[in-house]
């Protein structure tokens, strides 16, 4: 056990001081961590390629100062045909090369990677700003692969001033318990509201066809015998059909092609809707229905408000 004093004047060089005391000394009044003067200190995004970028910012890790002054890129190694990685991103506090610098600490390759842990110890001291997901055959990193660790004090944290350094670990884990609840919840709603929905939606078709053959039922009791009895004949084989021609309920399948526009084909034809801007600007909708010999469209024109006009709707329809 000793006693340590600092610093104090030396006479005959008996009170040299070395780095490490200046370390010892500082990490007692400056925690480890990112300077937070502004929300992308440090932070690391996509570059294009297998390349990421790490803003301007500066750091303090183990009593050593860190201080980028510029975007810094950083090149990733390729990925694996087979088998994935992470990467995480450090700030390397380098005792034996008495410097601080950006690195990375490449991950092993699993089909369940794991980061790799942190170099903490008398030679290396590091802090983690964020780690990256290096897919299997990927060529590039999106934004989506990089998870920001700034405010994990685990692995980073945040400096905000002199002794005390605010716990953000225990807010970065409430927010992804929230959000992970949040999530299930929503799904578990959305299942909720759809079965209500089909519920509602075969009442509501029971009712109204139970309506539509009353209808019909009161049309054959006008007509005279022979007349009823040809009606009967068509209700037979068709009245299915003519019910759900007139409440729109038949099969029909939607695409969405490649150039925007959209494809309904069913049994009564093929209507294509498309987007587009007419001759002045305006943006517009145009409707083509090919139902049999016949073609129908409809063109819908937006025209925007002026300091004098209204926003206007202008529907136009012809037939081909």
């Amino acid at each position: 056990m000793a006693e340590y004093s600092f610093p104090f004047n030396s006479v005959s060089g008996d009170r040299r001081y070395k780095a490490e005391d200046f370390r010892r000394y500082f990490a007692q009044l400056i925690s480890n961590g990112v300077f937070y003067a502004k929300a992308n200190a440090l932070k690391v995004s996509e570059g294009g390629g297998m390349r990421v970028t790490v803003a301007e910012g500066g750091a303090w890790a183990a009593g050593a100062g860190y201080l980028n002054d510029s975007m810094l890129i950083l090149t990733l190694e390729t990925a694996d045909g087979a088998l994935s990685r992470i990467d995480r991103v450090v700030i390397r506090c380098d005792y034996t090369n008495r410097k601080a610098y950006l690195a990375v600490l490449k991950g092993k390759y699993s089909a369940q990677p794991q980061a790799q842990a942190l170099m903490r110890n008398a030679d290396v001291y590091e802090l983690g700003i964020a780690d990256v997901l290096v897919a299997k055959g990927v060529v590039s990193i999106t934004q989506a692969d990089i998870t920001d660790t700034r405010l994990n004090n685990d692995l980073c944290g945040i400096v905000t001033g002199m002794i005390q350094q605010a716990d953000t670990t225990e807010i970065f884990n409430q927010f992804e318990v929230f959000f992970k609840e949040f999530k299930a919840q929503y799904i578990a709603d959305m299942e909720n509201w759809t079965t209500e929905k089909k519920s509602s939606l075969t009442a509501w078709e029971t009712t109204q066809k139970t309506a539509f053959m009353e209808w019909v039922e009161s049309i054959k009791r006008i007509l005279d015998e022979t007349a009823a009895g040809r009606l009967q004949n068509e209700i037979d084989k068709s009245a299915d059909v003519a019910f759900k021609r007139h409440y729109g309920i038949t099969n029909q399948y939607t695409e969405f092609m490649a150039d925007g526009s959209i494809v309904t084909t069913n049994t009564e034809g093929v209507l294509t809707v498309t987007k587009g801007t007419d001759e002045k600007g305006y943006k517009t909708v145009t409707e083509r229905l090919e139902s049999g010999i016949d073609t129908y469209v409809k063109i819908t024109t937006f025209i925007p408000s002026t300091s004098s006009t209204n926003k206007i709707i202008r529907e136009e329809y012809t037939k081909i």
